[in-house]
């Protein structure tokens, strides 16, 4: 017996037009499986799934999940028949899906992309991923979005300048990838800054944005949020247990072109990284970052309440809620947004310095880091040191202030030494040198930058 035919009587089902790819989603459980002949098989699954060349895949074009062709033929729609007739009269049915992939007519690209701003099919060869905008830009009100960030922002004009640029420029120059993460924290909740990362999501829809926690941004399995995004949002997302080592990982997300993502039960692929960070906190420690830092932009929201009295406030949400919510609000902002003007803002840029960062950078220094911030002016006359005369150095320091040294302290000097040659952008941790006695020793340059 072929496997493309099935020598069985099933009940024989009209076939319907087909919908239009916006509503095949909703529609396609409900399609009947049994089509009048090959020809409307072929075509409909034409109109139904892509074939990629480069990665050997099938993509349903309603939702753009993938399958192998074997699972996609022996599994998937193995029960997708169409009704044939031989020469002698027979009636058969036969796979519509081993037929359609068998045919030279196939719809077929060479290979699959994410680049938002185009088309699905306006890259020849080529089938893109992005989904589109969730809204359409329409000139409208945004009064309530720019009472918001006057509040959210106040007594930080140039902050709030910075930020809401920082918001349009992906939307003006579409896949553009900041080398910039922004963080909003405030000491108390209910102030809004969730609110503005929402309606920035509804600008982008809901399949080219996400918002994750700790779970996620720490997580070995990361392509379900990271690939095909454009903007992602981190509620209470920080830098975990170890600061140190996440925050490694975290830069390469901010600013790498290309990122590894990893599927459960699939390889680990290489993928153009197109997503921007946001970061929402109450925590007073998100991040391990240090002076040398370019890739942090951070704001305090300051204490208070917008508006003068609980009605008002009450109402000020109310109807903010009510304008984010509706499409003409969301376009408006879209609108908005796409027409910022954009003087003076630089995607690959450092982040500005704020007091927050300071504030974040001070918390996250060690004793020891400060101590050897501070040995140049202690030890003007000398700039190099091996690594046993630093810790000789730190325990005369401490034996001064009656603290004892402890072997973790160790662990520190070598942690500090290296996080400040790299501060330094010395390119390298330390430098071997052969003494005249032809001893070889490493030396950690500790000196104030001129």
């Amino acid at each position: 017996m072929s496997s493309q035919t099935l020598p069985v009587n099933p009940p024989e089902v009209a076939i319907p037009v087909s919908p239009t790819p916006a509503k095949r989603a909703s529609h396609e459980s409900k399609r009947p499986t049994i089509y009048k002949n090959g020809d409307l098989a072929f075509d409909d699954f034409n109109t139904m799934f892509c074939y990629i060349e480069k990665e050997n895949v099938i993509v349903r074009l309603s939702d753009g999940e993938t399958f192998t062709p074997d699972t996609f033929m022996r599994h998937q729609y193995v029960n997708w028949l169409f009704k044939d007739v031989d020469t002698k009269g027979n009636t058969k049915y036969t796979q519509a899906a081993r037929k359609w992939f068998g045919n030279p007519r196939r719809n077929q690209k060479d290979r699959m992309d994410y680049v938002p701003g185009k088309g699905r099919w306006d890259i020849p060869n080529v089938y893109n991923r992005w989904t589109d905008w969730g809204s359409q830009p329409v000139r409208g009100d945004i009064s309530l979005w720019n009472e918001l960030l006057n509040f959210l922002f106040r007594g930080g004009p140039a902050e709030r300048k910075y930020f809401e640029q920082w918001l349009a420029y992906p939307l003006q120059h579409p896949g553009a990838k900041l080398h910039v993460a922004a963080i909003l924290r405030s000491l108390c909740q209910g102030v809004g800054k969730n609110t503005v990362a929402e309606v920035l999501m509804r600008i982008y829809g809901k399949e080219n944005s996400r918002l994750i926690g700790n779970r996620e941004l720490h997580g070995r399995f990361n392509s379900t949020w990271l690939k095909d995004r454009q903007f992602i949002v981190g509620d209470e997302a920080q830098g975990g247990s170890d600061k140190r080592s996440a925050i490694e990982q975290l830069k390469s997300y901010i600013t790498n072109p290309t990122v590894e993502t990893e599927q459960k039960y699939r390889d680990a692929v290489s993928t153009d990284n197109k997503a921007n960070f946001l970061f929402l906190t109450n925590n007073t420690d998100p991040f391990y970052i240090n002076d040398k830092d370019r890739r942090f932009w951070a704001w305090e929201i300051p204490t208070g309440m917008i508006r003068e009295n609980e009605e008002e406030r009450r109402k000020f949400y109310a109807d903010f809620h009510k304008w984010s919510a509706s499409a003409e609000g969301i376009s408006a902002l879209h609108y908005h947004l796409l027409h910022l003007d954009l003087t003076g803002f630089h995607p690959h840029a450092p982040a500005p310095m704020t007091s927050l960062k300071r504030d974040m950078i001070e918390f996250n220094r060690s004793d020891v880091d400060r101590w050897l911030q501070e040995l140049p002016q202690d030890q003007p006359d000398r700039f190099a040191y091996t690594s046993n005369e630093v810790e000789i150095l730190w325990g005369k320091h401490c034996a001064e202030r009656g603290r004892n040294v402890t072997k973790a302290d160790s662990t520190a000097i070598q942690l500090a030494l290296k996080d400040l040659c790299k501060q330094a952008d010395t390119g390298t941790e330390s430098k071997q040198i052969k003494l005249s006695t032809k001893k070889i020793v490493r030396l950690w340059i500790v000196a104030t930058p001129e």
